[in-house]
């Protein structure tokens, strides 16, 4: 039997040509079908995040932008001219009954001076220059705490009065941490020499910690886990601003960009053009004619719309593709009985056992599967280093590890029907 096989397996050499074709179709098709169940995947994902946020349908929410080139951003939010008209329009925004304004932003803490630094791990660098290390960080609003992936493990969150700044030196502010830094820290620790709001007069207390694994959503849909942030909260002034020689510097820097830009209102959907206008009355009050609002809904929306259309065209390229293949599949075993039905007709009539005959007509298509999903690995792994999105997934390896038994199951039931219909005296007396 053994020698069979070798024998079998040395007549493939002439078929070479065939075999590597149909290994390059079928790795094709593996990974068609991977980008089509990444593709679905992600959508999946897209939707569900989708009604996180604007839950179904029923919420609009927009963003405030500028229209205009570096003069219009530097005239709005880079002169002294409109400080205080900065302060009223976020105020105004922030107490509006008709929208709920947020405005947390994912912004660096710094730190200098080596012996000052605070404790930390690799995880939590978000960058490191000539002028300190930045930390991750986020400037949270009174309404961060209230999101239900946001928990506190040990301590308090920030209380209304932590966001009010009655005096702006000495600077102290509150910090709630991440679950990684328990094993640095405790509720009371100070962190001296924290670079927030780009102020090197800040110092930070420790007032709680987050629970493992609280996350946020970022303004681009993307889920920001929390274990290695600091979060500390996004001022405001309580004090009288002027100076000799112009604003305190704290006022400044606290109502520059942070509190508008990228700030989003959330409201009704019933209630756009009512909630437009009123925002619109609001920026033109105080002269900010140039503010304006976009839609972050439709821009889901669009997204949305996108990766379906993305995901149909990919799910019908597959189904062709695998439709094409399975054709191909069932040519091949009709045509390998047909050239090799003499022989397998006189293996049946000696006595050869069904499982080994069936072994052995199958050889080939055992073989192809293998070596396609050696190259199919490979491929996916140079394909990943390249930076593309999709990979080596439950689902996808479950799936195409289906298709793969599903095809070689088809080639065993057609070719074992086919070998016996066959007239195994005539045929073996055709070439007497």
């Amino acid at each position: 039997m053994r020698s069979i096989f070798l024998l079998e397996l040395k007549e493939m050499k002439h078929s070479m040509i065939v075999f590597i074709l149909s290994m390059l179709a079928l790795i094709a098709t593996c990974l068609t079908i991977t980008w089509s169940v990444d593709t679905y995947i992600d959508l999946k994902e897209n939707e569900t995040q989708f009604i996180d946020v604007f839950g179904e349908g029923e919420t609009d929410m927009y963003r405030v932008t500028y229209q205009g080139d570096f003069d219009v951003l530097e005239r709005l939010f880079y002169t002294d001219a409109l400080a205080m008209e900065r302060k009223a329009v976020f105020e105004a925004l922030r107490d509006h009954p008709d929208f709920t304004y947020t405005y947390t932003q994912n912004v660096g803490i710094f730190f200098f001076l080596e012996n000052q630094m605070p404790h930390y791990n690799e995880a939590m660098i978000e960058t490191v220059n000539e002028s300190g290390v930045q930390l991750w960080g986020m400037h949270g609003d009174p309404l961060f705490f209230e999101q239900s992936s946001v928990n506190i493990d040990e301590g308090d969150v920030f209380s209304r009065g932590d966001y009010v700044i009655d005096e702006p030196d000495p600077l102290e502010l509150p910090v709630v941490l991440g679950s990684g830094y328990k094993a640095y820290y405790q509720i009371g620790s100070q962190i001296d020499a924290a670079y927030t709001l780009e102020l090197d007069h800040v110092t930070l207390v420790v007032k709680g910690f987050l629970e493992e694994g609280s996350s946020v959503t970022s303004h681009q849909g993307h889920k920001i886990l929390l274990d290695h942030f600091m979060i500390v909260p996004a001022i405001e002034t309580n004090y009288d601003p002027f100076l000799a020689d112009g604003f305190d510097e704290v006022f400044l820097r606290t109502y520059r960009t942070d509190k508008l830009l990228d700030g989003r209102l959330a409201f009704p959907a019933d209630k756009r053009e009512h909630v437009l206008t009123a925002v619109r009355e609001i920026f033109h009050q105080y002269q900010m004619y140039e503010l304006a609002l976009w839609s972050e809904t439709e821009q889901a929306v669009s997204i949305l719309s996108g990766l379906k259309q993305e995901t149909l065209e990919f799910t019908q390229l597959s189904i062709l593709i695998v439709f094409v293949t399975l054709s191909m599949s069932v040519i091949q075993v009709y045509y390998k009985v047909l050239r090799n039905r003499k022989k397998y007709s006189t293996f049946v009539l000696t006595g050869m056992k069904k499982f080994s005959l069936l072994s052995l007509m199958n050889l080939e298509s055992i073989l192809l599967i293998v070596a396609t999903n050696v190259i199919y690995g490979i491929c996916v792994i140079r394909l990943q280093e390249r930076g593309e999105t999709f990979g080596f997934t439950l689902l996808t390896v479950c799936i195409v590890l289906l298709f793969q038994f599903c095809l070689l199951i088809m080639q065993i039931l057609i070719g074992y029907t086919r070998i016996y219909q066959v007239d195994m005296s005539s045929t073996l007396r055709q070439r007497e």
